[in-house]
């Protein structure tokens, strides 16, 4: 092999490897499909709004898809307010947790929010568990379901739901 030959491959092989490592660098724990719902919304299938009532206590799930459970080390969920950012109902999982489903590469959570508790919004703004719909909602919020999922590895990823509209006139 001729020198510049040889500089040529050793560039390309050095490239390489440097392009591969970032690839790995890059990858790691990757979320998809992040959804919530409540036991409280519009009616719409095509297009559905959730709420969560201040006046009783609501049935929130979420849930989200990950690629690897090996690099799922665990997750938190807290409901974050639109124009306070006050937040309420911490909560801390493991990737041991049942609701961590590793055979479909699926978390899964559903718990109830108790009446009042909801951080609000200041301004009025205008996973379907047995829905009732809401015909006229008093709508007197917006609160946001935070996610951060932890990865065995790197930075935390943080996804943001909603909003789901606080209302204070369920039936």
């Amino acid at each position: 092999m001729r020198p510049k030959q040889l500089v040529y491959f050793l560039a390309a092989l050095t490239l390489a490897f440097a392009l591969s490592g970032c690839i790995f660098v890059l990858g790691g724990l990757q979320i998809s499909n992040a959804s919530f719902e409540t036991n409280y919304w519009n009616g719409d299938q095509r297009n559905p709004t959730y709420y969560v009532c201040d006046n009783k206590t609501t049935l929130l799930g979420y849930s989200f898809r990950y690629n690897d459970p090996t690099l799922l080390a665990g997750w938190d969920s807290y409901l974050k307010g639109f124009a306070t950012k006050d937040e309420a109902g911490f909560a801390s999982f493991n990737a041991n947790d049942p609701r961590n489903d590793t055979s479909n590469r699926t978390v899964t959570v559903t718990y109830n929010i108790p009446a009042r508790t909801a951080p609000l919004s200041l301004f009025p703004q205008a996973i379907v568990v047995n829905p009732t719909p809401v015909p006229s909602p008093s709508i007197i919020g917006r609160t946001y379901v935070v996610i951060k999922v932890r990865p065995t590895a790197g930075s935390d990823r943080i996804i943001t739901l909603g909003p789901a509209y606080v209302i204070d006139n369920c039936p």
